[in-house]
């Protein structure tokens, strides 16, 4: 399963407690970032949403950026923009 993490962009501020870390809810304009190794098949989905990225794309690390939409990249080259299906997401820290 790939890594689930905050996207930087939208990183909290650091803290000087060392309280746990406790899931929150990501909402809008709230984002992750998700990398995930492309199947045999080619379909890939993350929650609710499918992502057809093809079979060529075998084995291949895929970098999910999702908040109102999802932003799929491959080495740092843009693949596909959709809109995201993924409305609440529970973003916890690993």
């Amino acid at each position: 399963m790939g890594h689930l993490r905050p996207a930087t962009r939208h990183a909290p501020a650091a803290s000087s407690t060392n309280a746990p870390v406790t899931a929150q809810p990501v909402q809008w304009p709230d984002a992750i970032e998700i990398d995930r190794v492309v199947p045999a098949s080619g379909n890939m989905a993350i929650g609710p949403q499918q992502f057809w990225l093809g079979s060529g794309r075998t084995g291949q690390q895929v970098t999910f950026w999702i908040d109102t939409t999802a932003h799929l990249t491959i080495d740092r080259w843009r693949i596909k923009i959709v809109p995201s299906r993924l409305c609440t997401v529970v973003a916890v820290s690993v």
